[in-house]
C-alpha cells in the first residue's frame, strides 16, 4: 500500500505538467540539443536563443521602442531577468521577458495583449530576430 502511494506521488506532479502543454519542456529539449526552439502555450510565444543575455536584452529593447514604435511603459530587471512592457493603441500592450539560462543562451517570452495573439508575438519574434542578426 505504501508503494502504491509513493509511486502516486511521484507520478502525479509529472503528468500534471506534461498534460497542462507545458512548452517548458519542448524549450529545455531544443536547447539541450542546441536548436532553438519555438513553442506557444497559453497565450505566450516562448523560444531560446543561443545567445548571451544582454544581447537579447537591448535587441529586445530597441525592437520595441525603435523598430515597432512601441512606447515603453514598465522596465523591471532583476538578477538575470528583464521584463519589458511596452503599450500601443492597437493591441494593448505587449510584454517581452528575457531570461538568462546561461553565458551563451537565453530565454524570450512574447505576449502581445491580455488573452495572447500568436500572430502579433510572431511578428515580434521576427523583429527582434532581424535585430540580433545585425
Amino acid at each position: 500500500m505504501n508503494t502504491r502511494i509513493l509511486l502516486l506521488a511521484c507520478l502525479l506532479p509529472l503528468l500534471a505538467l506534461v498534460s497542462s502543454g507545458c512548452a517548458v519542456l519542448l524549450l529545455g529539449t531544443g536547447a539541450a540539443a542546441g536548436a532553438g526552439a519555438v513553442a506557444y502555450s497559453h497565450g505566450e510565444l516562448r523560444m531560446v536563443e543561443e545567445l548571451p543575455y544582454e544581447q537579447v536584452r537591448d535587441a529586445a529593447s530597441a525592437t520595441l521602442t525603435q523598430d515597432l514604435h512601441l512606447k515603453l511603459i514598465e522596465t523591471r530587471d532583476e538578477i538575470g531577468v528583464t521584463t519589458l512592457v511596452a503599450e500601443d493603441n492597437a493591441s494593448g500592450k505587449t510584454k517581452v521577458i528575457v531570461k538568462k539560462l546561461s553565458t551563451h543562451a537565453s530565454e524570450l517570452r512574447i505576449r502581445v495583449g491580455i488573452l495572447g495573439d500568436q500572430a502579433k508575438s510572431q511578428a515580434v519574434y521576427d523583429a527582434i530576430k532581424l535585430h540580433l542578426s545585425n
